[in-house]
Parts: C-alpha cells; sequence; structure tokens
C-alpha cells in the first residue's frame, strides 16, 4: 500500500524540484525526490508513494514514458500521477499526457494553492478508488464465502437424507415384519431391537442438528452437576460391545491413580463428546482395539479415545472439524454420517471451557482424539447423582403417583400412559390444554405432565390458566420443542420442569422420582 503522506516529486531542475517540495512540506507532507527517469521508476517501485509529480522533459526519458511504464507496472499503477510541465503546454501535449495514464496535468507557471488544491482532489479520488476496490474484494470473498457454505450445506442436506431415510427404512421394514404376527420370539426380539437402534440413531442425527444451531446462535444451555466420569466411560464402552464383536474389537479403559471419582461438569455434554469419539472409532477400525485413557493434569480431566482404525493424513486432519465435513468424499461414501460429529464435539468441548485436538493420526495404524476441559472435584459421599439406568423395569417407583398426561396425540398418550402405568403411577388423560384445566379443576393430581404445541389450547396458555386459578402442583412440559428459547417460555407460562421428546422409559420415570420424593 501507498505512504499516505508521501510524495514523489520528479524533475530534472533543481530550483524546481526544491519549490515543489517545500510547498508540499509547508501543507504536511512528506517529500522524496528524483531527477530522471530510471531514478523515479525506481524510487516509485520502493517506496510506493501515494502521488508522483511528473516532469515531462527529463534527461533519459519523457515523462510521458516513464507515465506509461507506471501505469503497467501491477506495483505502481495505482499510485496518481500529476504531469507538470513549462514546454508541453498545448492542449495536444495535455491530451498525450491524459490518454497516457496520467491521471491530472499542470503547466508552468502555476500557484502553489492550485498545485495542493489538484493533489488533495487527486488523492481524495484516489482514497475513494481503494475503499471501492476493498469493498469489491470484500463482497468477493463473502460471496466465494458463501458459495462454499452453499455447497457444503447441499452435500450436508444430500447426506443428511440419506441418514434420516437409511434408520426410517429400517424401523419401517422391521415394524412390517413384526406387524405380520408370524415371527419367533427371538425372531422379534431381534426386530425390535434393530427398530430401537435406528431410532437411537435418528434421535441422535436430529440432536445433532439441534445443537449446532444452539451453539451458532450462542444459546448452549450447560446444566453442571456431579458426574461420575468412570461410570460414563464404562457405560458408553458397554453400548458397544455387540457392534463391537461383530467387528472383532477389543475396548479397554485406563484412569490415572489421580482421576477423580466425580467432577462438576455437564455430564449430558461430557458424555455426548465421548460417545462420538468412541462412535467414530468403531466406525472407522476394521479390527483390532479401542481404548480410553482417563488423567488429571493443572486441573483438567484428560480423556484420550485411542484406536488401531484407518488413521487420517494431514491435509484430512486439517479439515476434519469443519461443519459438514469428512475426512474425503470417499469416507462419506463408504461409512456414511453427516460430518457433524466432530465439529459439534469441539464446539461443546470449548463451551465447557477445553478443547478437542487429534492428538496423533497416522494413516493405517489408527488414530487418537483428546478431550479436555476443567472439572472441580466433588465427593460422592456429599452428592446426589441421578442414575436413570438403575431403574429397574419391574421396580414400582412411581407406585401412588396421580398423573394427568395431556398430549393431542393418541400414540403418545398410549405410549407414556404405559411407561408411568408399569413404573407404578396412575393416569387420566387429556387431548388439549382445555380439557387439563377442566380435568385439574375436578380431580386431584400430584402432577401434570403436558405437551406445549396442542389444538384449542397450548400447553403455555394452559399452565398460565392454571396457575392464575392458583393451582400449586407441578406441571412438567414433555414435548417436541427443544429450543432453549422454548424451555424459557415455558417456565415462564407457569411450568416446573421439561422433558424433549423422544424419551425412554428410564429417562421419563427419572425424571419423575424426585416429584414422587417430593410428595412423600
Amino acid at each position: 500500500m501507498p505512504t499516505s503522506k508521501l510524495i514523489l516529486v520528479v524533475d530534472d531542475t533543481e530550483a524546481t524540484r526544491y519549490a515543489v517540495a517545500r510547498t508540499l512540506i509547508a501543507h504536511g507532507y512528506d517529500v522524496i525526490e528524483a531527477a530522471s527517469g530510471t531514478d523515479a521508476l525506481k524510487q516509485a517501485r520502493e517506496r510506493r508513494p501515494a502521488l508522483i509529480t511528473l516532469d515531462i522533459h527529463l534527461p533519459d526519458m519523457l515523462g510521458f514514458e516513464v507515465c506509461k511504464i507506471l501505469k503497467k507496472d501491477p506495483l505502481t499503477s495505482h499510485i496518481p500521477v500529476l504531469q507538470v510541465s513549462a514546454s508541453f503546454v498545448t492542449s495536444k501535449d495535455r491530451i498525450h499526457g491524459l490518454e497516457g495514464g496520467a491521471d491530472s496535468y499542470l503547466t508552468h507557471p502555476f500557484e502553489p494553492a492550485v498545485l495542493i488544491a489538484t493533489i488533495k482532489a487527486l488523492l481524495r479520488s484516489r482514497q475513494l478508488t481503494e475503499k471501492l476496490k476493498d469493498s469489491e474484494e470484500r463482497l468477493e470473498t463473502a460471496l466465494r464465502a458463501a458459495e462454499d457454505a452453499n455447497l457444503a450445506k447441499s452435500r450436508f442436506l444430500s447426506n443428511m437424507s440419506h441418514e434420516m431415510r437409511t434408520p426410517l427404512g429400517i424401523i419401517y421394514g422391521f415394524a412390517d415384519l413384526a406387524s405380520e404376527g408370524k415371527a419367533t420370539r427371538e425372531e422379534m426380539a431381534q426386530y425390535l431391537l434393530k427398530i430401537k437402534r435406528n431410532a437411537e440413531n435418528l434421535t441422535k442425527l436430529v440432536g445433532q442438528i439441534l445443537d449446532l444451531s444452539k451453539i451458532e446462535a450462542g444459546k448452549i444451555d450447560l446444566e453442571k452437576s456431579p458426574v461420575a466420569l468412570k461410570d460414563v466411560i464404562s457405560d458408553i464402552l458397554q453400548s458397544f460391545e455387540l457392534p463391537g464383536v461383530e467387528r472383532n474389537l477389543h475396548f479397554s479403559f485406563a484412569l490415572s491413580d489421580d482421576f477423580p471419582e466425580a467432577v462438576m461438569t455437564d455430564g449430558h455434554r461430557v458424555r455426548q463428546v465421548i460417545l462420538n469419539l468412541v462412535s467414530n472409532s468403531v466406525k472407522f477400525t476394521e479390527n483390532g482395539r479401542v481404548h480410553i485413557r482417563g488423567s488429571l493434569h493443572n486441573g483438567h480431566v484428560v480423556i484420550d479415545v485411542s484406536d488401531t482404525g484407518i488413521g487420517l493424513s494431514p491435509e484430512q486432519t486439517g479439515r476434519l472439524f469443519q461443519d459438514f465435513s469428512q475426512a474425503d468424499s470417499s469416507t462419506t461414501r463408504r461409512y456414511g454420517g453427516t460430518g457433524l460429529g466432530l465439529s459439534l464435539s469441539r464446539r461443546l468441548a470449548r463451551a465447557l471451557g477445553g478443547d478437542l485436538t487429534v492428538l496423533q493420526s497416522i494413516e493405517g495404524k489408527g488414530s487418537t482424539f483428546r478431550l479436555s476441559f476443567p472439572a472441580a472435584k466433588v465427593d460422592l459421599k456429599d452428592s446426589f447423582i441421578r442414575d436413570d439406568a438403575k431403574i429397574l423395569p419391574d421396580q414400582k417407583v412411581l407406585a401412588g403417583l396421580r398423573v394427568l398426561l395431556v398430549d393431542d396425540s393418541k400414540d403418545n398418550q398410549f405410549l407414556f400412559t404405559t411407561f408411568l402405568k408399569k413404573a407404578g403411577a396412575s393416569v387420566e388423560t387429556a387431548d388439549d390444554g382445555r380439557e387439563a384445566v377442566e380435568s385439574a379443576c375436578k380431580s386431584l393430581f400430584d402432577l401434570i405432565l403436558m405437551d406445549v404445541q396442542m389444538p384449542n389450547m397450548d400447553g403455555y396458555e394452559a399452565a398460565r390458566t392454571l396457575r392464575e386459578k392458583g393451582l400449586i402442583l407441578p406441571i412438567i412440559a414433555l414435548t417436541a420443542n427443544a429450543r432453549l428459547e422454548d424451555s424459557k417460555l415455558a417456565s415462564e407460562s407457569g411450568f416446573d420442569g421439561y422433558i424433549t421428546k423422544p424419551v425412554d422409559y428410564k429417562t421419563l420415570v427419572g425424571s419423575l422420582i424426585p416429584y414422587k420424593a417430593a410428595r412423600a
């Protein structure tokens, strides 16, 4: 970029150079001088002044030629040239100079004020041109970025369609087989297992999209509570035992002696990141092992997930954490996936105050990913950690709890009523918010489970109406609306809790146990 106050004065007459330089310096400009065309070209390239005053009559070449050379050189073509002359003063000379690239033309004698005014005008014009060029470059960069983003999102939507249709097709197919009534008990168990596994994959996929949306909006919510990390790791590895056997994989984990029994962090997010890392290791490892090592370093929990899989090249590693990206297109074709998992996991790790990095990866030999996050130790003896996994199917943990279930979907009513009754609760149902208000005012309930998006009267209005009527029993939202603002709106409307669909038996029942305990 040219120096904004530096002007190159080119003239073979020393007295003229002195006079012009003195005028410029008096008006705050810095000046360098040249007495020949060759020297002018050299200084213009090296110093790149903001403007050049160029005499026509020079000892080695005419100023017309100097100007043409300056305008053809990419290093100097942007510098305004003010041609001045005491001998080339005709209209033809002016035209020759301006057509040769000069930005303005003055003939001697001229007043100092005219020189300064002309220079200021040329510099203003140059400044506007540079701003316009800068704006055009920024616009071009933004357009390229938008095009790249659109291309990436188009690939993502294509992958997403495949990733969603695959589990949906499996669910539909095995549900169809199960409904025929011809399957044996063992076959039925396999059908249901595959339906459940693919429903979980679909739920995970939708959750990733929602989480990415929350993070991009700066609305990711963290809920810190005591977390037994050893149990989290053990549960995750246990969940991969069956696919591990199918792939001839061996799972193991080791914890350092100072690894904390429990820490205060967002257990759901930590589990989500570790689960994604182990899932990737299983996906990209045909046989061998997946190993987790946990340690404590400078107040940070460090968890390394290593595998003996396909590994990554340096180029693949460089784009691994980009949204909607995978190692390369062949990875997508062979292994599937949306390219969101690692990007989302890194963002979650950073939201926790830590990071997710590739510690090491060698093509054909495997990879090691490192999750680290700050976590204060807590004593399990002084903490309550809810473990939904410990809820046994036949336990009547909600015995005696009277629940009003409000949902406009009959299928949801049937499913959640079955869950609640299995846990010992008694259940009545309502189809919308208006029925819920009538039922709650007529009968005695210990708790209301209510959807928020319903016809006639939605859950928000129903909750506000019940609170206005003085109802003090707990009202829990049970909804597919999973955004943070939905949770806040529910709280403002009078809800005491928020459970996001889809929800399984253990999560639903485990969420209601504290209300049963409070009732007792």
